[in-house]
């Protein structure tokens, strides 16, 4: 799914030597429990999760997993929410124009 890609690409812009495997095999689960409806749309829970998904994973030294769980888990959260809103936003004046534009009869 997306998401998963998003976490793969989101570690590997952290630099995050996190095997693609691990993330098809384990973050699912993340994705799953996130859609518990505690905090708006997942956000802070998420980043929980993925914390404690890299340690139990054991991809990273435990030290550096809520470091990392917390910046990788907030980079996907911005390539999912708030580039596509960004996008939306700057297509949206093109959209109006388009939706309220003098139709031809006939066309």
């Amino acid at each position: 799914s997306a998401e998963m890609v998003s976490m793969f690409f989101a570690c590997a812009a952290l630099g995050l030597s996190v095997d693609p495997v691990v993330i098809l095999a384990g973050y699912p689960a993340v994705c799953l429990l996130s859609l518990i409806p505690i905090t708006f749309s997942g956000f802070g829970l998420r980043e929980t999760l993925t914390v404690s998904f890299f340690s139990l994973a054991q991809v990273l030294p435990e030290d550096s997993a809520f470091d990392a769980g917390v910046s990788a888990g907030l980079l996907v959260d911005l390539l999912e929410f708030v580039g596509p809103a960004v996008f939306g936003l700057v297509a949206l004046p093109w959209l109006v124009r388009q939706l309220w534009r003098p139709r031809r009869p006939g066309a």
